[in-house]
């Protein structure tokens, strides 16, 4: 359960609103929203991309067409009720996978991800566990992978844009690319890899002279 604006909501028992905004979505959202915003990522085919806060995988299927059969894609959230659905939604495609958890403690290699995508999350993860949730997801990331944040923006339902981006920063990565209208927020980040305080020259990671780290 989460705390927005005072209002506490059990993901793993929606009220009405949200199922129905679910449905709706599984109808229309990969036409009218998802597909255009996916494709406006430039995933390439063969990419591997984690659906951070996937809820039912509405967007899931519209990131599935983007990285095509050679690509794969791992949704993840904490509400049982949602990777339920999510499940049955995916059932039978080989290249999506779904897991239940919190993304800081499941079995997931770091640097493994080309891309992370989250869609109307963040603001639903519990403040004090909002900086670690996020640095958990950048930590996924390949070095120079995309952290794709999608964001709203009311006092009643969202984020500041500045907290997005200090969140992000904090995090160690930069920003890319951005469109923040009254709204909603959109953002491209990427993960940085810089030479430790040691290295004279930039390295690659894992390469010559010591240990490299997130900016």
């Amino acid at each position: 359960m989460i705390e927005n604006s005072r209002r506490r909501i059990d993901f793993d028992n929606p009220p009405w609103p949200l199922v129905l905004e679910d449905k709706l979505k599984r109808l229309l959202g990969g036409l009218l929203i998802y597909g255009p915003y996916v494709r406006s990522l430039g995933l390439g085919s063969g990419g591997r991309v984690l659906d951070f806060g996937c809820g039912g995988a509405t967007e899931a299927l519209s990131l599935l067409e983007a990285v095509g059969p050679a690509g794969r894609v791992t949704c993840v959230d904490t509400s049982k009720h949602w990777i339920d659905k999510a499940l049955k939604r995916l059932a039978g495609i080989p290249n999506a996978e779904c897991l239940h958890g919190d993304i800081r403690r499941l079995d997931l290699p770091d640097d493994s991800f080309d891309a992370a995508v989250a869609i109307h999350v963040i603001h639903d993860v519990p403040p004090d566990i909002r900086a670690d949730t996020v640095a958990a997801v950048v930590r996924k990331l390949k070095p120079k992978g995309a952290f794709f944040l999608w964001e709203p923006l009311k006092k009643s339902h969202g984020m500041a844009v500045e907290d997005l981006r200090r969140l992000l920063a904090e995090a160690g990565v930069h920003e890319i690319s951005s469109k923040a209208g009254k709204k909603s927020f959109k953002g491209a980040d990427s993960v940085q890899i810089v030479p430790s305080k040691k290295c004279k020259k930039p390295v690659n990671k894992g390469k010559d002279c010591g240990e490299n780290k997130r900016k």
